[in-house]
């Protein structure tokens, strides 16, 4: 699997080789024959694969190697000096004048960056330090795909509304940006303009757990809804792991072990989105959550509150509610609506039939105990109207 900007040649027919002039190498090889190895080179360094798998960068000047499985031995070619490399281990040649084994460091639980001094080497997008929110110094602005842009010639016009709009973190990390745990949330801050229905997506890439040569692809959506924020909030969402499902396969979510090595943010084309801030921690909330200011909720609460006044309630044909009845239906709405939050079915894995099973038998006690409410609020009369109502509109269903 080759990472970033990575030129790499294969020959030979009596035995293999690899010729790696730059960039990043993961791969993981099947026995080869004693006698004839793969062989594999770069600028700085020969290195004889028996069957391993392993990691290994060049440039002109230094090669680092990392073996995950088996044993791999390496040659400097400014002097020749030999080392062999097992698993565990890894080599850099530019840092010693005799070459020497280092462990593979573990790779840490938590990982987070910000913009405030700029751009990272290496990401991809561009900054900007306006328009921010309290205690932010600088945010990172989506560019063009280039990806995208090399496979579509066409004029800046039409790239700017067909081309995908994108941030991307560095595509040559071979550690891995840490390692992900059951409990791993994503804590992102971040602006966008977007049409309704048209998705924020962000990507991760990593690495299985024990095997530096399998790649996998998740992916999750950023926000939900639509019409719940204005267009100059910034939204900080909390992202539970278990969010994120395979492209290939959306029933997969990333496991314990995994080494994201890249991560990537998708608007759309044509769209606005800047982010301040990306952490990645073992605490969260357990479900997918947004947090914005005190007006978000009050929104949200209205938007319920409406839903069942307007629908059922206010604009009935054949009753009028009084004011205090509409006081006491809207603050028992308001009363309901974090219940109602929190028994959301996304709160939990998808693939968790108990706790799925759970919040769906909590939900349907809630809405038994609003509308119990409910009918003490409402008079007799108006009671018989709706379920009159009711058992008509059952009736037409059944013709």
């Amino acid at each position: 699997m080759l990472v970033g900007q990575t030129e790499v040649g294969c020959f030979g027919e009596e035995q293999k080789r690899v010729n790696l002039t730059q960039g990043t190498l993961f791969a993981s090889v099947t026995p080869q024959e004693p006698d004839r190895p793969l062989l594999l080179t770069t600028p700085a360094a020969g290195i004889e694969v028996i069957g391993t798998t392993f990691t290994v960068t060049a440039s002109e000047t230094s090669s680092k190697l990392r073996v995950t499985d088996g044993t791999m031995r390496l040659t400097r070619t400014s002097d020749d000096s030999t080392i062999d490399a097992p698993k565990g281990k890894q080599v850099d040649t530019s840092n010693d004048e005799t070459l020497k084994l280092r462990n593979l460091p573990p790779p840490p639980d938590s990982w987070a960056i910000d913009f405030k001094d700029g751009v990272p080497a290496g990401w991809v997008g561009t900054f900007m330090n306006s328009n921010l929110p309290e205690d932010h110094d600088g945010a990172i602005n989506t560019v063009l795909d280039p990806q995208n842009l090399e496979k579509d010639k066409h004029d800046d016009k039409w790239a700017r509304h067909h081309v995908d709009r994108v941030i991307i973190s560095p595509r040559g990390e071979t550690n891995g940006l840490f390692a992900i745990g059951k409990n791993t949330h994503f804590h992102v801050t971040y602006h966008t303009k977007r049409s309704p229905g048209t998705p924020v997506m962000m990507s991760l890439v990593t690495l299985s757990a024990g095997d530096s040569s399998t790649l996998n692809r998740y992916q999750a959506e950023m926000q939900r809804t639509s019409g719940e924020f204005e267009v100059d909030d910034w939204i900080q969402v909390s992202i539970p792991i278990f969010r994120f499902r395979g492209l290939d396969d959306p029933k997969l979510s990333p496991s314990p072990g995994e080494l994201p090595l890249w991560i990537e943010f998708n608007c759309g084309p044509g769209r606005i989105f800047q982010l301040t801030r990306i952490a990645a921690n073992q605490e969260g909330p357990g479900r997918y959550l947004i947090r914005s200011e005190d007006e978000l909720e009050r929104r949200a609460a209205a938007k319920y509150r409406l839903r069942i006044l307007v629908h059922k309630y206010w604009k009935n044909d054949e009753f009028t509610l009084t004011q205090k009845q509409v006081d006491q239906l809207m603050a028992l709405a308001e009363e309901t609506w974090p219940k109602y939050k929190a028994t959301d079915r996304s709160n939990a894995d998808l693939n968790d039939k108990a706790k799925q099973q759970e919040l769906k038998q909590a939900r349907a006690k809630i809405n038994r105990q609003f509308y119990l409410r409910v009918d003490q609020i409402l008079t007799e009369e108006q009671k018989a109207i709706l379920a009159r109502q009711a058992k008509e509109r059952a009736e037409k269903r059944k013709k």
